[in-house]
């Protein structure tokens, strides 16, 4: 352990969010489950799980219920999908990992990033009951050691069951809890389980980040919609909801167009600090992030580990990594997404990737 990591352990030791207590409880609730009985629910109650979404107040036995519900129905859509399992004896069709869910405040997320370049350097979950004092106290105590730091408010982790916000839109929670099942998927695959070895730290190799959040972006975007289309939105709200996203993109680009701004942002950035000016840079980002807020988006802090972050997902406006447009043009070319599926999980670097590309 060098200097660094002892000192960011010693930073966060008091907010560090312990996967092995989660784990333990998640553990003892299956078993409660498994003597007790689940709640009882259809795959069909969609009214039940709007409600839950729109309540202020969630009980427990509401909470159970609907992440039940929402388990199943994204199971099905996967199902459907003919996605199963990561193993090769496909035609047992039985899921694996078991669909599972826990509606909650996900953990906290610090990020760290050299200054003078953008990258995903050092990490840990923090506990989601911080306050805003606390996070701050913890950036600044961070950036004190001559890094870039932001605390990040997550909309889920793929622990098991899958943390998924329970503070955001429905339809978003589904494509979260789509997600984190198919990055469990993917742990179990050559793609996931090098991905799971950069969690650790022993793969060093910061494309497979990108190329496995991508993937499961792409994949968990498709799921999500088919289960929200089919049992939350009916054929007049699909052509309501088609025309007011029409209008609004419209709108929107003829005000301010927020994508190609970050991207601007970043490019700049970029060539800022491949230049050595790091203070510029960061002066810069400061200035953008108050013009941002001017036109009505907030952020509350725009710095090197703000895109670090960001910019491991390859359809965010601000990367600036070709993988996304490679791993869509696979999909493209895909069949079906169970074929996509099966051709990029077995992909364990840029160079598989590029293979898949003639």
């Amino acid at each position: 352990m060098n200097d660094f990591d002892a000192a960011f352990d010693n930073a966060v030791k008091e907010h560090r969010f312990s996967l092995v207590n989660f784990h333990i409880r998640a553990l003892w609730q299956e078993i409660v489950e498994i003597f007790t009985g689940g709640p009882e629910y259809s795959i069909d109650d969609f009214e039940t799980v709007i409600n839950y979404f729109q309540s202020q107040e969630k009980d427990e036995e509401s909470r159970r219920k609907v992440e039940a519900i929402l388990e199943a129905q994204v199971k099905e859509a996967y199902r459907e999908a003919g996605i199963y399992n990561p193993f090769p004896f496909q035609k047992i069709q039985f899921t694996f990992p078991p669909v599972n869910f826990h509606l909650d405040a996900p953990p906290l997320l610090i990020v760290v990033s050299p200054r003078d370049r953008i990258e995903r350097y050092h990490e840990a979950l923090l506990v989601p009951d911080m306050s805003l004092e606390s996070i701050e106290a913890l950036e600044n105590t961070i950036e004190q050691m001559g890094y870039s730091a932001l605390v990040i408010r997550l909309g889920g982790v793929a622990t098991y069951p899958a943390y998924v916000s329970n503070n955001t839109s429905l339809k978003n929670a589904i494509e979260i809890g789509a997600e984190e099942w198919m990055h469990q998927y993917l742990a179990f695959t050559p793609l996931g389980f090098q991905y799971v070895l950069k969690l650790i730290g022993i793969n060093k190799d910061k494309d497979i980040v990108t190329i496995n959040e991508t993937v499961a972006g792409i994949v968990s975007s498709e799921i999500s919609n088919n289960v929200y289309q089919r049992y939350y939105i009916t054929d007049m709200e699909k052509d309501l909801e088609n025309e007011e996203n029409q209008e609004k993109r419209s709108e929107d680009a003829a005000v301010f167009d927020f994508n190609a701004t970050m991207r601007e942002i970043r490019l700049k950035v970029d060539a800022m600090l491949a230049a050595g000016e790091i203070i510029q840079a960061e002066q810069y980002m400061a200035e953008r992030r108050d013009y941002l807020e001017a036109n009505g988006y907030y952020i509350r802090k725009l710095n090197q580990a703000y895109f670090a972050f960001h910019g491991s997902y390859a359809d965010s406006p601000i990367s600036v990594d070709p993988i996304g447009e490679k791993l869509d043009i696979l999909r493209a070319r895909s069949d079906n997404l169970q074929s996509f599926v099966s051709m990029v999980s077995s992909i364990k670097n840029i160079k598989d990737l590029d293979a898949l590309l003639p």
